[in-house]
């Protein structure tokens, strides 16, 4: 993703995070490692950055190839000591949804980040003329207006 600049792909892990955050008690993860997850959910974008840095066109192409770099992120985080469910759901990311591990997870944090997306890409408002998945929402079990409302809040008050 060309448009995809440092200060994007910070403002949105950092949003991802709270937002996950917001939901930890809900989806029974620890606020910490709601914090991590949402915060490092892109983050294999960021492996295939450094690879092609590395490489150069010997690196394998990232849209067909994003599993890949989920699951050397999520390897290289737990060589580093990160809790089981972070590593998970960050090699999870990009996986089929009924392959997920912790499906309501999965589903906020690609809900949100689809949104944000969106948002960036058409300079739009969080929630205007956005339907989520509904696979994903219903997944949820929650109203697409409340994960709007949330969002929108924590998008809001970004500040890193």
């Amino acid at each position: 993703n060309s448009d995809l600049t440092p200060f994007l792909l910070k403002k949105r892990s950092v949003i991802l995070a709270r937002f996950l955050k917001h939901f930890s008690s809900d989806v029974g993860i620890g606020v910490d490692e709601a914090y991590l997850a949402g915060l490092l959910f892109n983050y294999g974008y960021v492996c295939f950055e450094l690879m092609y840095d590395s490489l150069g066109s010997d690196a394998l192409e990232f849209e067909n190839n994003r599993s890949h770099y989920d699951m050397c992120t999520s390897e290289l985080l737990a060589e580093f000591g990160f809790h089981k469910v972070v590593t998970e759901v960050i090699e999870d990311a990009n996986k089929d949804f009924y392959q997920t591990r912790f499906p309501f997870v999965q589903a906020l944090l690609r809900i949100a980040n689809e949104t944000l997306v969106n948002t960036e890409q058409t300079n739009g408002i969080i929630g205007r003329g956005e339907t989520p998945d509904r696979l994903l929402l219903d997944a949820t079990g929650l109203r697409a207006r409340k994960i709007f409302s949330v969002l929108k809040d924590i998008s809001r008050n970004y500040s890193v």
